[in-house]
């Protein structure tokens, strides 16, 4: 696991409030140094979790193949407790060591974001086409 920035202040150690709270939970953040992102990082990524969309558009400009790989957290969030709904994690994965069972989180993610958006179009009057309505007979 690694961490960098879209518009990192290099070189800096934790915020100070941030450090409160990892010190607080006893996480170690000493060593710590931002760093920029840079597309070198994102070779060999499994999955790319950015806070917001505009850093998520921002990693996609380095490297558009990571596109079914990017989610921002809310997203991630959201599509875990979808895929959850239709088929429990625990089956998901079941019978996967750990290295299997992270390569094939990306797969089912981006499964579960297709259905998702699949499920808005449906969602959006099925009986308006290119500014038309459609009447059924």
């Amino acid at each position: 696991m690694s961490s960098a920035g879209v518009g990192a202040l290099v070189d800096h150690s934790v915020e100070p409030g941030s450090a409160r709270h990892l010190d607080a939970k006893g996480i170690a953040h000493t060593d710590f140094r931002a760093r920029q992102i840079s597309e070198r990082d994102l070779d060999g990524i499994d999955l790319v979790l950015p806070m917001a969309v505009e850093h998520r558009k921002a990693v996609l400009s380095y490297a558009p193949r990571l596109l079914k790989r990017a989610y921002t957290i809310k997203e991630i969030a959201r599509l875990i407790d979808s895929a959850e709904q239709s088929q429990p994690w625990t089956e998901r994965l079941a019978g996967l060591g750990t290295p299997e069972r992270w390569a094939a989180i990306p797969t089912h993610l981006a499964r579960e974001r297709g259905r998702a958006r699949v499920g808005r179009a449906s969602a959006t009057s099925p009986t308006r086409t290119a500014g038309r309505t459609l009447r059924s007979t």
